[in-house]
């Protein structure tokens, strides 16, 4: 079982957040864990990184049996299209984890329409993390779009792939 909690790339520190993975990871010991932190003061138990590049992120998240993360759409988002519902800690402006309450209006909102599990407390984030690694917690349905474009990605390959292969012939070199 693999566990990754990412805390974004806001500049502001979310001490709070890695502080409720340490205490869930000190539970499950036996549960890889990994934590990009950021700014973070406080270092997580956990092995992790203050930066995580991009394209290593989502090789993270393609593996990941549970996602935790701060309330940023574009990680939650990235989250459910690789088939996780992400355990969700909104970063909160009046603890200096954040400028403005918007990471924390899109987490109401997107728990409200059941695409996100809300932690508000340590209490939740042991909760709902023990639920996604138990399998309690299904995962996002393919949006009709997405099956769409799948489908028709799909016919596209295979009508290349029945195509005939021709050798090069004529191929020029540089003078």
């Amino acid at each position: 079982m693999f566990v990754l909690a990412t805390v974004g790339t806001d500049h502001h520190p979310f001490d709070r957040f890695v502080e409720w993975i340490d205490a869930w990871h000190a539970e499950h010991p036996d549960v890889e864990v990994f934590v990009q932190y950021g700014t973070c003061e406080r270092r997580p138990e956990a092995p992790g990184s203050q930066w995580v590049e991009g394209h290593e992120l989502a090789s993270m998240m393609q593996r990941a049996d549970a996602i935790v993360s701060h309330g940023g759409p574009s990680t939650i988002i990235e989250a459910r299209s690789n088939g996780t519902v992400p355990v969700v800690i909104p970063r909160n402006p009046a603890l200096g984890e954040h400028v403005d309450g918007h990471q924390m209006r899109f987490a109401d909102f997107m728990s409200a329409q059941d695409n996100i599990l809300l932690a508000r407390t340590q209490s939740d984030v042991n909760e709902l993390v023990t639920r996604v690694l138990a399998g309690e917690v299904p995962a996002p349905p393919v949006s009709a779009n997405q099956s769409a474009t799948l489908q028709r990605v799909s016919s596209v390959i295979d009508e290349l792939m029945a195509q005939p292969c021709r050798p090069l012939l004529g191929v020029r070199g540089r003078r």
